[in-house]
């Protein structure tokens, strides 16, 4: 990898450049970062592999929402 080039982790939200699509990362070993998503129309996860140039950070539309719920189980 080259210096200073941006990675990405296992479960991270990232946003397709082309599509516009918020997915997770479902691998990262390779040229090509798999991710998947849901996709509500057709009731099922979708699987794609995405060039590592084609992707950037995303904010996680789920993430408060489950360190919250998380947070409140264990103050329970």
């Amino acid at each position: 990898m080259k210096e200073g080039k941006k990675g990405y982790v296992l479960g991270e939200a990232v946003r397709d450049k082309r599509t516009d699509q918020t997915m997770y990362v479902d691998a990262v070993w390779s040229l090509e970062v798999k991710c998947v998503y849901y996709d509500p129309k057709t009731n099922q996860l979708v699987k794609l592999e995405v060039p590592y140039e084609e992707l950037e950070k995303a904010d996680d539309p789920f993430f408060k929402t489950r360190v919250r719920r998380d947070f409140l189980d264990l103050n329970s």
